[in-house]
């Protein structure tokens, strides 16, 4: 029988960082609940946990005490995220505005509370991982909710530190320019509503931009 050496919860393992994310601490022995939308990992000791975070209302649902059995230490790492639409921000929907604040925040947020509840006051080792970035401290033209989604993530995190950071491990890491669906899609938007494309092109050509692998080994 296969022995735990922990447990991940990892937000969107469909692909990127989170699928690689789960690849590695799968194989590293930890059981890993990946929570997607979709599932593409079929492997001993993950699983899939089929999630919505755009859905507000489907995310309050969700409650991680049915998992208060699982082995510490117990991670969650909220990795999900997404750039939505790329253009200045006048010329964005309410609903491209909710679906990058829900995905990368408010989503994050309320799993976060969720998880600290269940396995904070259990006595279990956890802890928290953020999948920041460096859009947190930089403004990006055509892509400001990502970078305000962005920046509040870092700040949550602080906080969380500051209140809980004795009894519970809190990180926020930034990555860095990593070649996911997100860069594909930097790449393929227009210079006149994302600007700064030039820049992700000329990065991807040269060949600098990190693989999901890469960051999730480190």
């Amino acid at each position: 029988m296969r022995r735990s050496a922990g447990t991940a919860f990892i937000t969107g393992t469909s692909r990127g960082i989170g699928l690689a994310l789960a690849k590695i601490l799968n194989s590293l022995g930890y059981t890993v609940f990946g929570i997607s939308r979709t599932n593409v990992l079929k492997r001993e000791g993950y699983s899939h946990i089929p999630l919505d975070l755009s859905d507000i209302s489907a995310v309050c649902n969700f409650d991680f005490s049915r998992f208060k059995a699982v082995e510490d230490p117990v991670w969650f790492i909220n990795n999900a995220g997404t750039l939505g639409n790329l253009n200045y921000f006048k010329k964005l929907t309410r609903d491209d505005i909710f679906t990058v604040i829900n995905v990368n925040l408010t989503s994050a947020i309320l799993l976060t509370h969720n998880f600290l509840k269940c396995f904070g006051e259990e006595g279990k080792e956890h802890g928290v991982i953020f999948i920041g970035s460096g859009a947190a401290y930089h403004a990006i033209r055509g892509a400001g909710m990502y970078c305000v989604s962005k920046a509040a993530i870092h700040m949550f995190a602080s906080s969380l530190h500051a209140e809980y950071g004795k009894n519970t491990y809190i990180f926020c890491i930034s990555p860095g320019i990593v070649e996911t669906e997100m860069q594909k899609q930097i790449r393929e938007t227009s210079e006149i509503d994302f600007p700064d494309v030039e820049f992700y092109r000329k990065h991807f050509e040269e060949g600098k931009n990190k693989s999901p692998e890469e960051v999730a080994y480190k």
